[in-house]
């Protein structure tokens, strides 16, 4: 039998993420690398958030959501999508916007989204596992980094933007 895990997650102006961003993860060990020019304000935080928000692991209120809470774009968006153990995506949305408030879209029951909520184990702003997706903050170790089947990098500049990029690394 597969694993459940997590296959890709959909970022839309959601915290400090300005804009749209798209991650592929693997299965296995995912790395995140975060910048240390602005070490208080490095993104990692509001990644891993997005991934708790969206499972409803964490609650927020309203547009402490939102990137920018005066710009036109008044909505900020998640969506995950995981595969099950039968090799089938289930996608979860969730969004708040400052017309129509907060908006859970899922395709899967009650029972279902219970059973994906306690597949998540989190560490903070260091690490996510869920199912055999493992993603680990590596601010503190280069090993880990080199482990990793995938590296994503996450910049945040002087006012607090942040962005998701996806870095190359040698295979060895």
């Amino acid at each position: 039998m597969n694993k459940l895990y997590l296959k890709s997650m959909d970022i839309q102006d959601f915290k400090t993420f300005k804009g749209n961003f798209h991650i592929e993860f693997e299965q296995g060990l995912n790395a995140v690398l975060a910048n240390s020019e602005y070490p208080a304000n490095t993104g990692l935080w509001d990644f891993f958030d997005a991934i708790r928000w969206t499972l409803g692991a964490r609650q927020h209120h309203g547009e402490k959501l939102l990137f920018d809470s005066v710009s036109d774009n008044n909505c900020a968006k998640v969506k995950l999508i995981i595969v099950d153990e039968d090799e089938k995506e289930i996608v979860i949305t969730r969004k708040f916007s400052t017309d129509s408030g907060e908006e859970f879209i899922s395709e899967v029951n009650q029972e279902e989204l219970s059973r994906l909520q306690k597949s998540l184990l989190s560490d903070g702003e260091k690490s996510i596992e869920f199912g055999s997706t493992k993603i680990v903050s590596v601010v503190e170790s280069k090993e880990i980094a080199m482990q990793s089947k995938k590296m994503i990098g996450i910049t945040t500049d002087k006012a607090g933007v942040s962005k998701i990029i996806e870095l190359s690394r040698a295979v060895g």
